[in-house]
Parts: structure tokens; C-alpha cells; sequence
């Protein structure tokens, strides 16, 4: 199935196949960018790995065409940057590059769980808005679900929404996409893409393919967590998109894959 490559029209950003956000990024660490110790250390090592290799394999075009996605076909939708165009900063990039250019020797991704503590109004909302488009969209999943999840649905429609917004200013999403009463949905593929709460009442059943969770550090307990993680058992790549604010710390119960 090759719908979500082709449906779309041409892409306006095109990156060269040698682009590589993650050794420009980890340049400017090694340089004196301020970053914390955690990431110092991730971007070292995976620097060397990009380099040298190993078990996993980097695939620039596999890792580019998410960023083309989103800075092709997502808008911005709250104050002065409504309608322009979303333009990752350097270490979106890197982050977005890490998470779909890793590749297993069958060609999976590597990570399948991203965890990111930022700094409030850096562009966590925007940025998991196009993630999820991309899921919903570009990842070639046939039956995709995808959802924005937190401890209230008021919560979880944040990300959701924002979504919505990219959707409705893209002439070439609105075209492949269905905006229904809950969900968006693409039909080409089967797949959804809704918002999803704690206190939901009914989550059994569920075959996620993507999720994101808004203020992961805030999780009461780990049962949201532990359902959608459960949740993604059947599928090949499955992809967990959690983050907070910096200076929260990670709840006891969690043992990330990857810290981003």
C-alpha cells in the first residue's frame, strides 16, 4: 500500500539525502550549545552510531520524509504564526530524524518510544500535531489508530485539535482526510486519528499504532500508559510520542526506551 506517498501533492521541501539534522545538532553541542547533561550524552552516542554504524542502520530518506510532512503540509493555528507554515527548529529536527531514520535489518524503526521534557510554549502541541498527521497519513500503516492521550479528554483535545486546525489549512490533507464527529479519519488507509482520556470509560479493545501523552509526569498512577503501550502488541513499529515540561521528573513507574 503506497497511498500516502502518492496522494498527496509534491512535496514544496524536498531535503538532500545526505542532510543530517543529528550530527549539525550534536556539531553545535560539541561546540558550547547549552543543553542539558542527558542530552549531551544521547546526541554523543548517537552521533558515533550514525558514524560508525552498528546494529541498526540510518536511512536518511526514511528519516527526512517525516520533516518534509510536516513542513510541507502543517500550519501553524495560534496568534502571529497562524497560516504560516511550520518550520522545525534545529533540534525538532534531530529528534524527528532519530525517531523514524533508525532502522532494524527488517527495516523497522529502532525507538519505539520518544520521551521529551521541554520548556513551556517551545512547541510541543505544534510539533506532536504534525507527528500525528504523519501517523495518521504518511507512515504506510494500513488500519492505523492513533491517539492523543492524557489524564482528561479536555486535556488530550489540545494536541487533537491542533490537528484539526492543520487539517483544515491544508487543501492537500482535507483532500485525503475525512473530519468526523470524533475523529479524523483517512480512508485510504482505514486508519483514525482521535483524543483519548484516563477516565475513559471503555478502552479495551484498542490497536494503537501511535500515541502521544500530554504531561506524562503527571500521570496518576502508570494504567493509561500501560493500556496503550499494551495496546500496540500486534503491531510491527508502533510509536509512543510522551513529553512534559522541563523540570518535571518522569513518574516511578516509567522506564523509557529512549529520553529525548
Amino acid at each position: 500500500m503506497t497511498t500516502s506517498r502518492t496522494s498527496l501533492k509534491a512535496a514544496r521541501i524536498k531535503y538532500a539525502d545526505d542532510y543530517n539534522p543529528i550530527l549539525e545538532y550534536w556539531h553545535e553541542i560539541a561546540n558550547g550549545l547549552a543543553v542539558s547533561d542527558k542530552i549531551r550524552r544521547t546526541f554523543k552516542k548517537l552521533a558515533d552510531d550514525v558514524e560508525n554504524g552498528g546494529e541498526f542502520f540510518y536511512c536518511p530518506p526514511r528519516a527526512n520524509h517525516a520533516l518534509e510532512f510536516i513542513e510541507n503540509y502543517c500550519k501553524h493555528s495560534k496568534g502571529k504564526w497562524t497560516g504560516r507554515p511550520v518550520k522545525l527548529e534545529l533540534f525538532q529536527k534531530a529528534k524527528i530524524q532519530l525517531a523514524f531514520g533508525w532502522l532494524d535489518a527488517n527495516k523497522k524503526r529502532r525507538f519505539r518510544e520518544v520521551v521529551d521534557f521541554r520548556g513551556r510554549k517551545c512547541g510541543k502541541t505544534t510539533e506532536t500535531a504534525g507527528v500525528s498527521l504523519f501517523m495518521l497519513i504518511g507512515d504506510n500503516e494500513g488500519g492505523a489508530e492513533c491517539y492523543a492521550v492524557a489524564n482528561k479528554l479536555d486535556q488530550a483535545k489540545l494536541i487533537f485539535n491542533e490537528a484539526v486546525n492543520m487539517r483544515s489549512q491544508s487543501e492537500a490533507i482535507r483532500a485525503i482526510t475525512k473530519k468526523r464527529q470524533s475523529d479524523i479519519y483517512f480512508p485510504a488507509m482505514f486508519s483514525t486519528l482521535k483524543a483519548l482520556a484516563a477516565d475513559t470509560k471503555t478502552m479495551d479493545g484498542l490497536n494503537a499504532h501511535f500515541f502521544s501523552q500530554d504531561e506524562f509526569h503527571e500521570a496518576r498512577d502508570s494504567k493509561i500508559y500501560d493500556v496503550m503501550v499494551q495496546s500496540q502488541a500486534a503491531r510491527e513499529q508502533p510509536l509512543a510520542w510522551l513529553y512534559s515540561y522541563t523540570g518535571s521528573t518522569l513518574p516511578p513507574w516509567s522506564q523509557p526506551d529512549c529520553g529525548l
